[in-house]
C-alpha cells in the first residue's frame, strides 16, 4: 500500500511540474527570425550552347565554352523560410555555336569543317525562385562578337556591335543549396535558356543566309535566318547573409 502511494505521489509531482513548464512556455514570448537579404557573387565554370535555327545549307554543332558568366547576385526570400523569393543576376553572360558553313568548307566533305561563333554581353536577369527552381529573363545588352577557325589563326573577325541588337532569353533552372554557415550560403546553380529574341538586327546574320554545297549563294531562297541559340550552364553562386530585423 504504501508503495503505491509512493507511485501516486510521485505521479502527482510530476504532472505539477509539466504543468508549469507548458504555462511557462506559453507565457514567454516567441522571437521571430530576422529577414535575411543574401548579397553576393555567382559564376558559371561551364556551359554549351549551340544555335537552333541553321541557315539553308548549313549545319550547326554545340560550343562548349568555360566561365561563359559570372557577376553579382541578390537573393530576397518572400518568407523567413526562404523557399520562396527573387533572384537579380547582373553581369556577364557568353553564348556560341560551331557552324558549318556549307558541305565541302575548308575542303571537307560531310560539314566537317566548322568554326566558332561566341557572343558577350552585359545582363540583367530577374528570375522566381520556387523552393529551389528558378524561372526569369535575360536582358542582354551586346558587348561584343567573334568568329575565328579553330585551326588558323588568321580567320579571326570581329562582329561590327551595330548588327547586334538588345536580346531577351528565358531561363530555367536550380540553386540548390550544397552548404551554409553563420556567413553565408553556397549554391550549385544549374541554369538552361532559349534566347527568344535572336541576336542579330533583321537580315545582319551573314552565316544565315541560303548557300549551295560549296557556299556559294542560293538564289531560289531568299530568307535569312537569324542566331537563336539555346544553352546549358553549370555553376555556383555564394550569397553573404545581410540580415534585417
Amino acid at each position: 500500500m504504501k508503495g503505491y502511494m509512493k507511485v501516486a505521489v510521485a505521479g502527482f509531482a510530476l504532472a505539477l511540474n509539466m504543468l508549469s513548464v507548458s504555462a511557462q512556455e506559453s507565457t514567454e514570448e516567441i522571437v521571430p527570425t530576422a529577414y535575411r537579404l543574401g548579397v553576393g557573387v555567382h559564376v558559371f565554370f561551364a556551359a554549351g550552347s549551340i544555335n537552333s535555327v541553321a541557315g539553308e545549307g548549313r549545319k550547326v554543332n554545340p560550343d562548349i565554352h568555360f566561365l561563359p558568366a559570372f557577376g553579382a547576385t541578390i537573393y530576397a526570400p518572400f518568407s523567413m523560410k526562404n523557399n520562396l523569393g527573387a533572384r537579380l543576376d547582373v553581369g556577364i553572360n557568353e553564348v556560341g555555336t560551331r557552324i558549318r558553313p556549307y558541305e565541302y568548307y575548308d575542303s571537307k566533305s560531310n560539314f566537317e569543317g566548322y568554326f566558332i561563333e561566341r557572343y558577350r554581353y552585359f545582363t540583367i536577369a530577374p528570375q522566381l525562385n520556387f523552393a529551389g527552381v528558378t524561372l526569369g529573363a535575360g536582358f542582354n545588352f551586346p558587348m561584343s562578337g567573334r568568329m575565328w577557325h579553330p585551326d588558323r589563326g588568321d580567320e579571326d573577325f570581329f562582329v561590327d556591335r551595330e548588327t547586334l541588337k538588345t536580346a531577351i532569353d528565358i531561363r530555367i533552372g536550380g540553386m540548390i543549396k550544397a552548404w551554409e554557415s553563420p556567413v553565408g550560403k553556397l549554391y550549385v546553380d544549374v541554369q538552361a535558356s532559349y534566347w527568344v529574341s535572336g541576336l542579330y538586327e533583321k537580315d545582319m546574320y551573314t552565316n544565315g543566309s541560303p548557300v549551295g554545297q560549296y557556299g556559294e549563294p542560293n538564289v531560289t531562297s531568299r530568307t535569312i535566318e537569324d542566331n537563336v541559340p539555346g544553352s546549358f550552364r553549370v555553376g555556383v553562386s555564394y550569397l553573404f547573409d545581410i540580415n534585417f530585423k
